[in-house]
């Protein structure tokens, strides 16, 4: 790269004269230094570039060997038409760049660096779908991002001649790496290892049970498809649970009560990624990572009372323990506030008919009934 490291060194077999002698050796150890040194003062140029987002490099070949060590991708962009960006163009400035890996068939020579692009700049070209989906918006524009053995940078492509990518599509499956469950507020977090299409996710194929494999659970509830979808383009897809889906889920108290008994099973087709074309998902089901429990009191929504038939029929706005109900603390009452004719009765027995769930069903104890009914001033009418 300088005279200062510029020397030779032969053996007598290099080269003869026209009589037949042989040249005199110069060994290693008395090398001999050049007396004339032109550097190379020529700037690499680009001569190929191929983007593989199955496999998450940019590969890139240069007219001459580079210096991997000079690397720097933040001044590396990719974006979606040849010409100067628009309002309507869209591109990339690669982020945090990773190391390079060589590409095994020219990795000494320096000819080709494979870069891989490192997981935030795949997702964020995977969350537009108008980058990088196939080689028509695929092109790559650079200022001096590298050099070559001896210094010299590399020749710009300014974005408004951006030269086009070679295009390999993505066509790995999306998987589910783990998932998070709110009981209390009805949120289900999926976090996937790559960008998926929100819209395209299907809850009905979403199983939450007490075991890995639903088939095998005592309890599995899978999701209506009125669950809550959100329409975006992510890694991370939260859906709100409908409340039927959730009121099943907490009917059971042997599922989605501790991390050990809740698991998801993600069927297959479940979501696509943005692959074009689309890469649906594999099932897999998995355990939860985090679990967040119930810690909201039920509400009382409405009540029947029909003394003929001595029912009780009680609404609450989520699945309560039917056996849980204390009739002593139940009291009846003739008025919102206490009044001067105010009047009450407090339940002593009954019989609970129903099994858990958003309805309890009591059966009156008769005496109950009676004492009611002599009262005169409870249930003479709906306002009573």
């Amino acid at each position: 790269t300088r005279i200062t490291n510029c020397f030779i060194s032969f053996n007598s077999s290099l080269i003869r004269d026209t009589s037949g002698n042989f040249i005199i050796q110069i060994s290693s150890a008395q090398a001999q230094s050049i007396s004339l040194f032109n550097p190379d003062s020529t700037n690499p140029s680009l001569t190929f570039g191929l983007l593989d987002l199955d496999s998450s490099v940019l590969s890139l070949t240069f007219d001459e060997p580079v210096d991997s060590t000079s690397l720097n991708s933040d001044l590396i962009s990719l974006q979606s038409t040849p010409e100067t960006l628009t309002n309507t163009s869209h591109f990339q400035t690669l982020i945090n760049g990773e190391f390079p890996l060589y590409s095994a068939s020219n990795s000494t020579n320096g000819l080709v660096i494979d870069i891989f692009i490192g997981t935030v700049n795949l997702f964020s070209i995977q969350r537009n779908l108008h980058l990088a989906t196939d080689s028509t918006n695929s092109f790559l524009s650079f200022s001096a991002f590298i050099h070559d053995m001896n210094g010299n940078f590399i020749n710009s492509i300014p974005p408004h001649n951006a030269t086009q990518l070679y295009f390999i599509a993505d066509s790995t499956e999306p998987t589910l790496q783990n998932f998070t469950l709110d009981m209390d507020s009805g949120y289900l977090n999926l976090t996937f290892d790559e960008v998926v299409v929100g819209g395209t996710l299907n809850p009905s194929l979403v199983v939450i049970s007490s075991e890995l494999q639903f088939e095998n659970s005592t309890s599995a509830v899978r999701l209506s498809h009125t669950s809550n979808v959100p329409q975006i383009i992510d890694r991370y897809i939260s859906i709100i649970i409908s409340k039927e889906s959730l009121d099943l889920i907490k009917l059971y108290s042997t599922q989605a009560t501790a991390i050990s008994n809740t698991y998801l099973t993600l069927e297959d087709n479940c979501v696509e990624d943005t692959g074009i074309p689309a890469n649906p998902n594999t099932r897999v089901s998995i355990r939860v990572q985090r679990l967040i429990l119930d810690t909201t009191d039920p509400n009382l929504v409405s009540f029947n009372v029909n003394l003929n038939s001595s029912l009780l029929v009680l609404n609450f706005d989520e699945p309560v323990v039917s056996a849980s109900f204390f009739f002593a603390s139940f009291t009846f009452q003739n008025s919102l506030t206490i009044l001067d004719d105010y009047s009450f009765f407090s339940l002593s027995n009954g019989t609970i008919l129903s099994p858990n769930g958003i309805q309890v069903t009591v059966k009156l104890f008769p005496g109950d009934v009676n004492s009611i009914q002599q009262l005169g001033s409870l249930f003479t009418s709906k306002n009573t």
